[in-house]
């Protein structure tokens, strides 16, 4: 069974936090200016109802949009060709993509040229 707290001693907790979050300390670094455990601060605030206050210079997060926004897609360029050198000097410049490759290795592939 919890115990009751006085209305006095509500008001000084209330007092003690609010003072912390207008400090800018950390709590760690405010109770030990205070002489304060930290667990019972973090006890009396949680029991307050208050919140974590956003640290200074913190990023606010904002609220998730309502709805959906338009989105351009931009082609890419194109890659470089690739450039496989055979032997006696050739030199084969094929496109990047997947099927282009595909394709120059089937045709160098062909029996009688391998």
């Amino acid at each position: 069974m919890g115990r009751r707290v006085s209305a006095d001693q509500a008001a000084r907790w209330q007092a003690i936090v609010a003072r912390q979050s207008r400090s800018g300390l950390s709590v760690a670094a405010f109770c030990r200016a205070e002489s304060l455990s930290a667990p019972i601060f973090y006890a009396w605030r949680r029991r307050l109802g208050g919140s974590p206050p956003a640290r200074p210079g913190a990023r606010q997060v904002p609220a998730a949009p309502e709805q959906l926004l338009p989105v351009a897609v931009e082609a890419r360029p194109t890659a470089a060709p690739l450039r496989i050198f055979l032997p006696h000097g050739v030199c084969l410049e094929v496109g990047a993509d997947a099927a282009s490759l595909a394709e120059a290795l089937r045709l160098l592939c062909e029996p009688g040229r391998c």
